[in-house]
């Protein structure tokens, strides 16, 4: 605890040991993994922190916020290191190159902006977009980005040049995610109409797009062999699996949530999905033929958030009902539930599975996994 307003942002260290938190309080906060120790309170903003990453080597941070402004600090210390200013809107994402050597970062003023990481100086200016840039990601090669902004299009650029390669074109709607697939060869982003992209960054050319939900894309995940796409629906409350390669050819059609579905992630190993809705269930289903494998019942209020350990052997959910619950994949028996004192909006696990961390309206929460066989439930 110590954030004062809604925190909007966090993330965890390459290594494990210290989480960062950015809030509407204008501050970032750094934590101890291990003990929830505040080690930093990284203040300087002039407005709620927006998005936040950590580079590479664990040695620095950048921050976005609602002053237009983002600010780079040294981890170990606290002590701010760069101001970059430039943009005329606030920062809504930002992203560190896989080398740790620039960052980009996307604004309602419509525009992205290539700084250098170790001086703060501007590197290039990213314009095009005619809205507020929602979202943005780097290929694994760090060679190019994408982004996706309210003018329902997603552009590709030049990383080096900020050269513009691709403009995508064709959502009905706001872009409000996009993702990379993990060979660097294409993209899926969905909108807030009802359909799915997928696109190859090459040529810019759509290998598909489809009509995925009716009332709008909620979250969509790609496996980790790039072969397939998982989508959930704002309203419908279905997921959907799509094979990647081709023009939105509908693998399984996972029917079974009551109400909208929130969230959803994919196992390790590709082999099952695991989603939460406001039906206050999470639901685990087989990849490969759609069927349900596992309802797993306990939280009293909408499922906001999960996540799948590492391993594939744990779940993480987070839901309104300000309960965070650790559920065994294989069995869906239920093994921890932890009340905090609001409501849980994200979670993650660390890389060894052996801790979690979850923000919410109240803070940040970290907790060691220590499965208890004494205590559990079975869910349906």
């Amino acid at each position: 605890e110590g954030h004062t307003s809604r925190v909007n942002c966090c993330a965890i260290d390459p290594t494990g040991q210290w989480i960062v938190s950015g809030a509407g309080d204008n501050t970032l906060r750094v934590w101890e993994a291990a003990t929830g120790a505040l080690k930093q309170v990284l203040e300087g903003h002039a407005g709620g922190v927006q998005c936040c990453a950590i580079d590479p080597t664990g040695q620095w941070i950048v921050s976005g916020a609602g002053d237009n402004t983002l600010r780079v600090w040294e981890a170990a210390t606290g002590a701010l290191e760069q101001t970059l200013v430039g943009h005329a809107g606030g920062v809504q994402c930002c992203a560190i190159d896989p080398t740790g050597q620039w960052i980009v970062s996307g604004a309602g003023d419509n525009t992205l902006r290539v700084w250098e990481a170790g001086t703060g100086g501007l590197k290039q200016v990213l314009e095009g977009h005619t809205s507020r840039v929602n979202c943005c990601a780097i290929d694994p090669t760090g060679q190019w980005i994408v982004s996706g902004a309210g003018d329902n299009t997603l552009r590709v650029w030049e990383a080096a040049t900020g050269g513009l390669k691709q403009v995508l074109k064709g959502h009905h709607k706001c872009v409000e995610c996009c993702a990379i697939d993990p060979t660097g060869q294409w993209i899926v982003s969905g909108s807030s109409h009802c359909t799915l992209w997928v696109s190859e960054v090459a040529t810019g050319a759509l290998r598909t797009t489809w009509d995925a939900h009716v009332h709008g894309v909620s979250c969509c995940a790609i496996d980790p062999t790039g072969e397939w796409i998982v989508s959930a629906g704002k309203m419908d409350n279905i997921l959907r699996v799509w094979e990647a390669a081709t023009r939105g050819v509908l693998k399984q059609t996972l029917e079974g949530h009551t109400s909208r579905v929130n969230c959803c992630a994919i196992d390790p190993t590709g082999q099952w999905i695991v989603s939460g809705a406001g039906d206050n269930t999470l639901r685990v289903w087989e990849a490969a033929t759609g069927a349900l494998k596992q309802v797993l019942e306990g939280h009293t209020s909408w499922v906001n958030c999960c996540a799948i350990d590492p391993t594939g052997q744990w779940i993480v959910s987070g839901a309104g009902d300000k309960t965070l619950r650790v559920w065994e994949a294989a069995t869906g028996v239920g093994v921890i539930s932890i009340r905090v004192d609001g409501e849980l909006s994200d979670c993650a696990w660390f890389p060894d599975s052996q801790k979690f961390v979850a923000v919410g309206t109240r803070g940040v929460y970290v907790f060691e996994f220590v499965p208890n066989p004494k205590k559990r439930w079975r869910s349906s």
